[in-house]
Order: C-alpha cells, then sequence, then structure tokens
C-alpha cells in the first residue's frame, strides 16, 4: 500500500510541476507578446514622429565630400518665437541659434551662441537685417544659408523648435534642475540667485525668455538659452523613461522639424554619446558690439555686429574642429570692406 501511495503521490507532484512550468510558459509567452507588442509600438510610434518631424531643405552645400559614420557634422539649433502665448499662427523669428559642432574623433562638441540681431546679409533676401528675420523671410532655408554665409562653414543638419515644443520636450524628460545666476522674476515666475530648483516646461521656458531685467542684456539672455538646452540634451542621451515616451513623441511630433535621419540621432546617442556629454562641451558665444541704423521708413534701430577678427576667428575655430581648412578671409569680409560703419572702430 505504501509504495502505491508513493507512486500516487509522484504522478500528483509530475503533473503538478507539469502545470507549473505550463503556467510559467504561458507567462513567458505573454511577457515576450507584450514585449514584441511594446516594441513594435515604440518603433511605429518613432516611424510616426519621423515622418511627421523630417523636413528637407534645399540649402548651399558648402562640404567638399559626403559625411561618414564618424565624420564631425554641425547642427544649427533654432528656437523659433512662436507655438505660444498667441503665436500659433505666426511664422515667428529664431530668437535663439545655437551652432552645434561635434568631433567624435577627438570627443569634443561645442555649442556657440548667435546673437539675434547680428546684422548680416541675409541670403534669399537680397539685403543686410537682423540674423534673427531670415528665418521670418523664408524659413529655415534662409535661416540656413545666411549662417553659413555669417560664419563661412558648412551646416549639416537643422533642428527647428517652438515655444511649445520646448516646454514638451522639457515636461517628457521630467523637468530640469537650475541654478540662476542671478534673481529676477519673468512673467510671475521667480527665480532666486544660486538657489538651485526644478523647472517644468513652462518655468523652462520663462527662464530663457527673459531678456530685459539682466544686465548683460541679450548676451546674458543667450547664456541661460545655453543652458536650458544643455542640460535637455543631457536628459534626452539618457532618457529611457517607458511611461514618458509617448509624452516625448507627441512634444516631438508636433512642434519639431529636423531633416535629421533617425539613424543619425540614433548616432548621436550611441557613436557620439562620449562626444556630447557637459565634460566634452564647450560654450561660446559671438561677441559683437551695438549698432544703431536709420532704415527706409526714417526709423532708428539697434543692431549687433561683430568685427571681422572675431567673425574670423570663430568661423576658423569651426572649420578646426569639422576638419575644415582655415581661411585668412572670406566672402561676407570682403564684401563688408564697403560697409563704412562696420570697419569703423
Amino acid at each position: 500500500m505504501r509504495v502505491n501511495e508513493e507512486k500516487i503521490s509522484n504522478r500528483r507532484k509530475q503533473r503538478k510541476s507539469q502545470k507549473n512550468r505550463k503556467i510559467i510558459l504561458t507567462v513567458a509567452i505573454a511577457i515576450v507578446a507584450v514585449l514584441i507588442a511594446g516594441v513594435a509600438y515604440a518603433w511605429s510610434r518613432i516611424s510616426q514622429a519621423e515622418d511627421a518631424i523630417h523636413q528637407e531643405v534645399d540649402t548651399l552645400q558648402l562640404r567638399d565630400k559626403e559625411l561618414t559614420d564618424d565624420s564631425s557634422f554641425s547642427v544649427l539649433l533654432l528656437g523659433i518665437d512662436n507655438g505660444a502665448y498667441g503665436r500659433d499662427t505666426e511664422v515667428g523669428r529664431s530668437d535663439t541659434m545655437l551652432l552645434v559642432t561635434v568631433n567624435p574623433k577627438q570627443k569634443k562638441t561645442t555649442m556657440i551662441s548667435i546673437p539675434r540681431d547680428s546684422y548680416t546679409e541675409i541670403i534669399g533676401y537680397g539685403t543686410f537685417d537682423k540674423l534673427n528675420h531670415a528665418y521670418a523671410f523664408g524659413k529655415e532655408k534662409f535661416a540656413i544659408n545666411s549662417v553659413q554665409n555669417m560664419l563661412n562653414i558648412p551646416i549639416d543638419y537643422y533642428v527647428t523648435v517652438d515655444m511649445q515644443g520646448l516646454m514638451g520636450l522639457v515636461n517628457a524628460v521630467g523637468g530640469l534642475e537650475i541654478t540662476p545666476a542671478l534673481t529676477f522674476t519673468y512673467e510671475d515666475e521667480s527665480f532666486t540667485e544660486g538657489v538651485t530648483r526644478h523647472v517644468d516646461g513652462e518655468a523652462a521656458l520663462r527662464y530663457a525668455r527673459m531678456r530685459y531685467d539682466d544686465p548683460e542684456g541679450d548676451y546674458g539672455r543667450q547664456k541661460r538659452q545655453r543652458i536650458v538646452i544643455e542640460k535637455l540634451v543631457e536628459k534626452l542621451m539618457s532618457f529611457s523613461s517607458v511611461a514618458n515616451f509617448e509624452q516625448l513623441m507627441n512634444a516631438v511630433s508636433k512642434n519639431v522639424k529636423t531633416d535629421l535621419p533617425i539613424g543619425q540621432v540614433m548616432a548621436l546617442k550611441n557613436t557620439y554619446g562620449p562626444a556630447v556629454t557637459s565634460q566634452n562641451l564647450t560654450q561660446s558665444f559671438i561677441e559683437e558690439r551695438q549698432l544703431l541704423l536709420t532704415n527706409n521708413a526714417g526709423e532708428q534701430i539697434y543692431y549687433s555686429y561683430a568685427t571681422d577678427d572675431v567673425l574670423l576667428e570663430n568661423s576658423n575655430s569651426i572649420r578646426k574642429l569639422m576638419g575644415q581648412p582655415t581661411v585668412k578671409t572670406y566672402p561676407l569680409l570682403q564684401e563688408r570692406q564697403d560697409l563704412y560703419y562696420l570697419t569703423t572702430p
């Protein structure tokens, strides 16, 4: 009897073990199915986002050879002053212009702020004006060509983001930690010098937009804009939150335009990751002087302008990082010789 009882007990254990294995296998299959569906959904949303944001622009090509996987490259970041605060239907102007150059071999990245009021030739419009007007006149094409002409460097890619897009991206990565360099209040948002605070998208935008209460004026604003962009890029490079994935895709799809292919975006995080870190990032701005001119309507308007030496120094610094030969002069500098007010000390 005891032998039969043991056999029955063993068969029961075997059936229970087989049942458990079936349950585990079923759960495992379900998990794999969910993961596959999740990956498929994520890739579908990425593809949808790419379709929504990808926009090729026919610009002047200043490169003499094709880019390779490990080539240095440049990206012009344009922050457009529309998309919020009642400016949803306006073309807008590029009130933030950052030229980012990445050199993966040297593991170096530079971020140069270009003053919005720079008095320069607007390529495609046939006149000299404030650089940020180029976008209003001809959107990305005029803006990219005008910056290329101003600095005599090739721009490989561009990214435009409006105010709503910036807020959405900051919110999608969970906000940013900001330590203000001065105390101010802008649009009911207060910041205290030296006191670190967590900011959401709206607060980050207000921190970056304030101009007139900064003792450094537009240069101070450029510094704050660079801080916001740098911290946002750091968050995006390490972004892995599944919970905020949909929020990120929505922010990108509706408010961003770029000609960066999805493969290049992945390369930024993988191949170029070591070069795009705060330790390897050098930030600077183009130092300019103030210029007062009278327009055709008889109005006096303030512009800013950089001397030939400043433009040439910045141009050659970028060209070196991009593996381009340095120059002693270039077309814009030669053209400016006829503008006496830009050559007078």
